[in-house]
């Protein structure tokens, strides 16, 4: 088993980096870390504060880099998400005793505000279709380094969680306890959705699988046209029907308030979804929440 610490981030591809930091500052208030120049990988990206998480964008500037195939292939949008573990070598010498074999270029250098960054990827194939990098990393030396910011009426206060299609639940909650180590929340029905929503700690932070009852759910749609993997970013907020007002009065469509009591371990959970048509690509869920 992995001794995941927590999610360190997760990254969204865009065609342009400039404008897809321009896009997050104002429309939810996130704050720049750095611009990282191209390295060999073919791509530039710019990690940004989300409240109290971090979300990076990663932008090809090499035509048929890894990002740009990615972006020809399935558009912009949600790519992958690293996990911060103690001790890199740890974690392979664990996924090894589970009988999975991690290929592929260990990544070992200073990076950001970091002076030592050691990476590793675990092929989707083994994690209901998400692309993850195992993470371990020195204490930044700079802990919240801030490089630009612009004024916006919206309070995020973290990513409160990222969310996985997957139409096997059993056989994904084999891997992500066994191996990840992840511990159940809860597992509800979700009527009016049609999935049963199952939602999971993963070290300090939490994940959640959406399995459709049908194919004619949403999520049963998505999951026929793309398969299993990332699906949407819940981000929370101070007060939705505020972030809501100021989202739209950038552009961006919502698709409607949702009230649920109770919900999990929340004794409100209020949600809304943005279309992402509007959001780069990514499906993002505002939500209020009340314990």
């Amino acid at each position: 088993m992995i001794k995941v610490r927590g999610i360190e981030r997760a990254s969204i591809a865009v065609r342009n980096l400039d404008d897809g930091i321009a896009f997050m500052e104002r429309t939810f208030g996130a704050k720049l870390k750095q611009i990282v120049p191209p390295g060999k990988d073919g791509y530039s990206y710019a990690p940004l504060w989300f409240g109290d998480s971090t979300l990076e964008l990663l932008c090809p500037v090499v035509s048929d880099s890894l990002i740009d195939r990615f972006i020809r292939k399935r558009g912009t949008g949600l790519y992958h998400v690293s996990l911060r573990v103690d001790s890199l070598k740890e974690a392979i010498r664990g996924l090894a005793e589970e009988g999975y074999q991690i290929a592929g270029e260990h990544v070992v250098g200073p990076l950001e505000n970091f002076a030592h960054w050691e990476e590793q990827y675990i092929p989707p194939r083994l994690s209901a279709g998400v692309l993850y990098s195992v993470v371990e990393h020195s204490e930044p030396e700079n802990p919240r380094p801030i490089a630009h910011e612009v004024p916006a009426d919206i309070q995020v206060k973290n990513v409160h969680a990222i969310s996985i299609a997957c139409g096997d639940k059993e056989g994904a909650w084999l891997f992500y306890s066994r191996v990840l180590g992840a511990k159940l929340l809860y597992d509800l029905h979700d009527e009016e959705e049609r999935i049963d929503n199952l939602a999971f700690s993963l070290g300090a932070n939490r994940m959640a699988f959406l399995v459709p009852h049908d194919q004619e759910s949403v999520t049963g749609k998505r999951l026929a046209t793309r398969g299993p993997g990332l699906h949407h970013l819940s981000l929370e907020v101070e007060d939705l029907d505020q972030a809501m007002a100021w989202v739209e009065k950038q552009g961006v469509r919502t698709l409607g308030k949702r009230v649920l009591r109770p919900w999990g371990d929340y004794s409100v959970w209020q949600e809304c979804f943005l279309h992402p048509k509007d959001t780069l690509g990514v499906m993002f869920c505002l939500l209020q929440l009340t314990k």
